[in-house]
């Protein structure tokens, strides 16, 4: 019995990994997300909460972690959307982020928002998986909003494309010599040479 368990384990390990069988509901949420897409760039939205149909779109990208059946200039708007509507559902039940005087949460949003939408963001960036992670539970982790706030900004504020960081040459990696004598270029040149002290 402990081997089929391991079977059911293993099957449920690929379908996470196969496109979902039901290939028409893909095609259904990508032409709602096409249309939503249309409206958010258009400035035609009506605020409030997202469709589940456009929901979905998020949880896939966050169980999967691929993007390739949703189109990124219309991926990108659901993105910003979102991050703007649970951002604002945190500072409704947890108003601890710092503002400056004058200065209203949308001020705080938008850097976010921006950088989603910038045009010479060509792809996805490759943290878009943990994006929407953050996005379907961000209760999960994260009862503050500057908590909250900080976790989306490492992820959204990332130039890098998927594309690009699968693709990335490698670098040579630093041995523990390369990263204390970094540390050691910190001190001043006495300390540094053993000097201090004798």
């Amino acid at each position: 019995s402990s081997h089929s368990g391991l079977s059911g384990h293993s099957s449920n390990g690929l379908v996470m990994s196969e496109p979902p069988p039901n290939g028409g509901e893909g095609t259904q949420n990508g032409s709602a997300l096409i249309e939503f897409a249309t409206a958010a760039a258009a400035g035609t939205l009506a605020t409030g909460t997202l469709s589940e149909e456009l929901d979905s779109i998020i949880r896939d990208v966050a169980q999967t972690g691929q993007t390739g059946s949703y189109p990124w200039d219309s991926f990108r708007w659901l993105l910003a959307r979102k991050v703007e509507h649970i951002l604002q559902e945190f500072w409704h039940d947890a108003p601890d982020c710092p503002l400056a005087e004058g200065e209203s949460f949308d001020n705080v949003i938008e850097p976010l928002k921006r950088s989603i939408l910038e045009p010479q963001r060509e792809g996805p960036p490759f943290t878009v998986q943990r994006i929407c992670e953050l996005l379907v539970d961000p209760r999960h982790t994260y009862k503050s909003t500057r908590r909250y706030i900080y976790a989306l900004q490492r992820v959204v504020l990332i130039r890098m494309t998927e594309e690009v960081f699968t693709h990335r040459p490698q670098e040579p990696v630093l041995g523990n010599d390369g990263a204390s004598a970094g540390r050691k270029r910190k001190l001043p040149p006495e300390a540094a040479n053993g000097v201090v002290g004798v």
